[in-house]
């Protein structure tokens, strides 16, 4: 069996962290990692922080720390600590941090275009306050919504998360040609992208490539084998195409 490298690179970080307890820049890489890698370990993402701030206490950590809080539960304390380090300091990434907990969190998306908004009045070609503005707008204007995507590719044209949600957004709007190409761009951005290929695989539905489709569907369900509603909407095609769903 091959290893997991993710499961191989935890074993590495908590080896590291045995032999090299008072490193706080250890304990903030193994922070990011548990907050990129993995699902459901939001108190462990915490402490991680929490031991950052108290080995490096002159350091301005209450951005990431109040993230943490708000994704346990601390919604009040957690928004106070983000505040209280934009107010000492307004900064872009900051802003877009608020941003992001109010709306993935919180689903507050009028304070998080105002936080969008501030981001941008900070540093206006900043390319992913004008991604988050465009995901705290989809749902009252797609239009907008598109506009602001557009302009963060314009800004990095690398800008993979702003492709998706491009493409996304252009399904939804029945632009399927020009959908599939930004969903493309942004699979070829990151291969490993399965929201990606379940709306690349809609759109080919829609335009009746369905053999692509297929091949499409599978690939997203290989990608994130865990996401029921992706092997639900896969056998609604097959279901549409007359086929046998197991």
């Amino acid at each position: 069996m091959i290893p997991d490298p993710v499961d191989q690179r935890l074993k590495q970080f908590q080896s590291q962290l045995q032999q090299n307890p008072e490193n706080w820049r250890l304990w903030k890489d193994y922070g990011d990692f548990l907050d990129e890698e993995y699902i459901g370990v939001e108190h462990k993402i915490l402490q991680a922080y929490q031991k950052v701030a108290q080995l490096n206490p002159k350091a301005d950590f209450r951005v990431v720390l109040g993230r943490a809080c708000v994704r346990v539960g601390e919604i009040e304390k957690g928004l106070g600590m983000i505040q209280q380090s934009i107010d000492d300091n307004p900064r872009v990434d900051a802003y877009c941090i608020l941003a992001d907990v109010l709306m993935c969190s919180l689903d507050r998306y009028a304070e998080a275009r105002a936080a969008c908004e501030k981001a941008i009045e900070c540093e206006p070609d900043f390319e992913e306050a004008w991604y988050l503005l465009g995901e705290a707008t989809k749902d009252e204007s797609r239009y907008e919504a598109i506009l602001h995507y557009r302009y963060a590719i314009e800004l990095d044209p690398n800008y993979q998360l702003a492709w998706q949600a491009l493409g996304r957004e252009l399904l939804f709007d029945r632009e399927f040609v020009e959908s599939i190409d930004a969903l493309k761009k942004a699979i070829e951005l990151d291969p490993e992208d399965g929201w990606a290929m379940i709306f690349l695989a809609n759109a080919l539905a829609k335009t009746g490539q369905f053999d692509e489709a297929d091949r499409w569907y599978q690939a997203a369900i290989k990608a994130f084998p865990d996401y029921d509603q992706f092997k639900e909407w896969y056998s609604e095609f097959l279901r549409q195409q007359g086929k046998q769903v197991e």
